[in-house]
């Protein structure tokens, strides 16, 4: 899917950040992310609240942010900034002042992204 529609159907808020990995050579980046699942417009009662899934971005142009594994990283928003880039803001909860420290920016400009439901293991879903 193209960032813009990624940015249209999901909201990432209150997400947690488990991991990214930049891979210069391949053009990709991976995020595994803890998604909240409640704070999508399709949630119903029977729907877990949080379900693990993997954003890869091909075709990466630029990156600026963090990369690395997370303990504890809240996703607090995400914007586009033209048609093929996107910036999470993240928040460090572990951090000593988080009033004036932890907070990070993730810039990707990419041509696509897969979204992918894993299971609790890391797997995708068939």
């Amino acid at each position: 899917m193209t960032l813009l529609e990624l940015n249209k159907n999901y909201s990432f808020h209150d997400s947690a950040l488990e991991t990214i990995t930049y891979d210069k050579g391949k053009k990709t980046i991976s995020m595994r992310i803890d998604f909240c699942t409640f704070e999508q417009p399709w949630f119903n009662e029977n729907s877990p609240d949080v379900v693990p899934i993997s954003l890869v971005f091909n075709g990466v142009k630029e990156y600026s942010g963090i990369t690395g594994k997370f303990k504890c990283y809240s996703m607090l928003e995400e914007e586009m900034l033209g048609e093929k880039t996107i910036v999470f803001y993240v928040m460090d909860d572990m951090a000593e002042n988080p009033s004036t420290e932890g907070f990070y920016e993730i810039q990707i400009t990419a041509d696509s992204v897969e979204f992918t439901v894993l299971d609790p293991t890391g797997k995708e879903y068939l």
